[in-house]
């Protein structure tokens, strides 16, 4: 890697630091672009080279955070409890990040046009899949199982979660909502 190369990624470091700090501050709504590169020491056009708005910084940071959540969740004995971990510990970041957030990424997502809004359902989708397949190679589960169509099941009723919670204005608890799906429904489905 050039200089150039690594000068870029330690800006884009500084920015998400930066917004990371910020948010966990002031929270997601009491920040600006110029906020962020000005804690990051940047000018306000750089931000623009890396993100296309201030909302694209914090699903960067929530990628991150996310990704840590699906290798811990690969440490569990059993299929059940890795999927398990991976919802209840994704679901208690995002009750910890606030409504507001999660609302204003629902509101983002179901803009007319938007063209990323799909990538947190994909990984989501494709992280389940994943370790049902793994489940599967290994004789954990039953090799006849969907395992698309079991993710997409699953995921389905964990954006409900996040979606009911915000419809609600928190009158349901995500977290204790996903619990009992995965005691219910995701032993069912996994033949536990």
């Amino acid at each position: 890697m050039g200089k150039r190369q690594e000068a870029a990624l330690e800006t884009k470091r500084k920015l998400l630091l930066a917004a990371e700090k910020l948010i966990s501050e002031k929270g997601f709504d009491n920040i600006s672009v110029e906020d962020i590169t000005h804690e990051a020491g940047v000018a306000k056009g750089t931000f623009y080279t890396y993100f296309k708005r201030k909302e694209d910084v914090s699903g960067e940071i929530a990628l991150a955070m996310f990704k840590q959540i699906e290798a811990k969740s690969k440490t569990q004995e059993s299929i059940y409890l890795r999927i398990d971990e991976f919802l209840t510990e994704s679901m208690k970041y995002i009750v910890e990040t606030g409504i507001n957030i999660a609302r204003q990424w629902l509101k983002t997502i179901s803009d007319e046009g938007e063209t990323g809004g799909d990538a947190k359902l994909e990984y989501d989708i494709m992280t389940v899949k994943k370790m049902l397949d793994e489940a599967v190679s290994v004789g954990e589960i039953d090799s006849r199982m969907d395992t698309l169509k079991t993710s997409q099941a699953i995921c389905s009723t964990y954006y409900g979660a996040v979606l009911l919670w915000c419809m609600t204005d928190a009158g349901i608890e995500p977290i204790s909502f996903i619990h009992n799906f995965c005691e219910s429904n995701l032993k069912k489905m996994l033949g536990e």
